[in-house]
């Protein structure tokens, strides 16, 4: 049956109630007329969903992914590319949330603005796409999940790391990077300007001392 809108969706659950443990794949590519009420059916009916792709359905919300993601922790497979309606940041957060064994995540043209710090929690993911977003910061986290896994931040604003130091994926440059901003962050700490003056009760400020108002002595 080929399923465009709810009342697809509806009908074909119907169909499937003696047989629900046995669906693990669910395919709503370029749905255009899908909605939340066809999600929040899916999530009250199955738990056994692998592989999800909702890429184009521009008529959902993270509201009805994250009915799906909650009923199915052992989602290894996701794709919500160019899901206008879907909150991006919040459709992210919902995935770390509840889906640990998540291996692929793609999210292109979502208007995901920010990485969680806690990215580093899905421990199988093996491909991150996060293409087309509004990220300007990739936190050091970021380096906690696994080595092999493929990172792609293509086409987003990139300010940290910048996209010369991102770009590849690269491992090694990514630390590299963040360890001189550590360092740097803990030189600046630690940098103390002691200036002895005559009169302790007048301010200083850098005028001041360029002017030659205080004396030193």
């Amino acid at each position: 049956m080929n399923i465009t809108k709810d009342e697809d969706v509806t009908k074909v659950l119907q169909k499937l109630q003696d047989r629900k443990d046995k669906v693990h794949n669910i395919d709503f590519t370029c749905c255009t007329l899908i909605t939340d009420t066809a999600l929040n059916l899916i999530g009250e009916t199955f738990s056994h969903i692998k592989t999800l792709d909702l890429y184009g359905c521009i008529g959902i919300t993270e509201e009805g992914m994250l009915k799906i993601l909650s009923s199915n922790p052992n989602l290894v497979n996701l794709n919500f590319s160019s899901c206008k309606k879907v909150n991006g940041d919040a459709a992210l957060q919902s995935v770390i949330d509840n889906c640990p064994s998540i291996e692929t995540l793609i999210a292109e043209d979502v208007g995901i603005t920010t990485i969680p710090t806690d990215i580093g929690t899905l421990q199988k993911l093996k491909l991150l796409d996060l293409d087309r977003n509004n990220i300007t910061v990739v936190p050091r986290s970021i380096l906690d999940l696994p080595t092999e896994c493929k990172l792609d931040f293509f086409n987003n604003p990139l300010q940290e790391p910048p996209v010369s130091v991102i770009k590849d994926g690269r491992r090694d440059a990514m630390i590299a990077y963040y360890d001189d901003i550590e360092k740097g962050a803990r030189i600046s700490n630690t940098l103390k300007l002691v200036l002895p003056l005559q009169n302790p009760n007048r301010k200083t400020t850098i005028a001041s001392i360029l002017n030659g108002q205080i004396n030193f002595s």
